[in-house]
């Protein structure tokens, strides 16, 4: 009998067969799992227990009390739920640290930042488009960032928001403009195009989302997808919108379509660009039910684009947004 075998903290599910490990069959589906059997290193494979009957001799006595278990000797005897923190699905790159150079820094705004970063010579960062990264500056947590371009060359680009009220904003850009390198962990995020979706593609980004779905944009023109696209664009007033021509360079293309939303004069956000973002989405002419929707923005905004395009018909798998990860509700 087959057993369904769920890992966090990702929550990938697999399906192993009568007689079969569990490493066989994460190899069997394409999943990247560490293993040194062959090396004479055993526990490499080691996950943690936390529900269900792995099989006799795959648990070892693990920390603080809860089991190890060795997914190369592992032959399930129930469903079970194990934690396995490197564990890759396919297509997944596993992110790595690089010393970046910091080749320029050029206002969009005054208030936005183009960064533009390249990779070590003779390293080509991997990625996908729609991924991100952080910036490893010394004292400064949370330096998260969208991958503004498409991978195919050294070339990391990051749009930055600096605002007077965001001070470690601020000190990221002071770090940038005063240093040669910058050290960077990449690529993050499953919001992104692995392959090419069968049907339309819908992108939708509020403020500085922009360089989210940038990266998607260049990922399918890169690709030469043809199905239709459809961008939306919200910022909280026009003086907010940056890179307009790029933007609106892409309504020329054939499959394209481009909806730039702004809310001058309107004081509450929520009622301003998310709303009015949404509305314009709502009333689009697209077939939901066999769509693709990447989504970079707030909680709240992504949560409420979410719940109107599913009542619409969109199938909750093909609604893809790092905020689902980052901010579960």
């Amino acid at each position: 009998m087959s057993h369904q075998i769920h890992f966090l903290p990702r929550g990938y599910t697999v399906t192993v067969h009568p007689g079969e490990t569990v490493l066989e069959a994460l190899h069997r589906l394409g999943y990247t799992a560490p293993y040194a059997c062959r090396n004479g290193n055993c526990h490499v494979c080691a996950a943690r227990g936390l529900k269900g009957h792995p099989g006799t001799g795959a648990r070892l006595e693990g920390a603080n009390g809860s089991p190890d278990v060795l997914i190369c000797k592992a032959r399930p005897e129930s469903d079970c739920e194990l934690e396995m923190t490197n564990l890759y699905a396919p297509n997944e790159i596993p992110a790595t640290e690089f010393a970046a150079q910091i080749a320029r820094i050029t206002p969009f705004t005054p208030e936005v930042f183009k960064i533009e970063l390249l990779a070590p010579a003779g390293r080509l960062p991997a990625f996908h488009p729609g991924q991100y990264l952080q910036l490893l500056i010394p004292g400064l947590d949370g330096a998260f960032f969208s991958i503004a371009n498409a991978p195919g060359g050294r070339e990391i680009e990051l749009h930055i928001l600096v605002l007077p009220e965001q001070s470690s904003a601020k000190e990221i850009l002071d770090y940038l403009q005063t240093h040669a390198t910058v050290k960077v962990r990449m690529p993050m995020g499953r919001c992104c195009l692995t392959q090419l979706p069968e049907g339309p593609v819908v992108l939708l980004a509020a403020g500085t989302g922009f360089a989210q779905i940038k990266s998607l944009m260049e990922g399918l023109v890169a690709q030469g997808f043809s199905q239709p696209v459809t961008a939306v664009w919200g910022v909280r007033r026009a003086r907010e919108r940056y890179a307009t021509d790029i933007f609106n360079a892409w309504s020329q293309r054939a499959n394209v379509r481009c909806l730039s939303i702004d809310a001058d004069n309107l004081d509450n956000e929520w009622n301003g660009h998310h709303g009015e973002l949404i509305r314009a989405l709502r009333d689009e002419p697209i077939d939901w039910s066999k769509a693709q929707v990447f989504a970079s923005g707030s909680p709240a905004m992504v949560y409420s684009a979410m719940d109107m395009l599913v009542d619409k018909g969109l199938p909750t798998a093909s609604f893809h947004s790092d905020v689902l990860e980052y901010a579960p509700r």
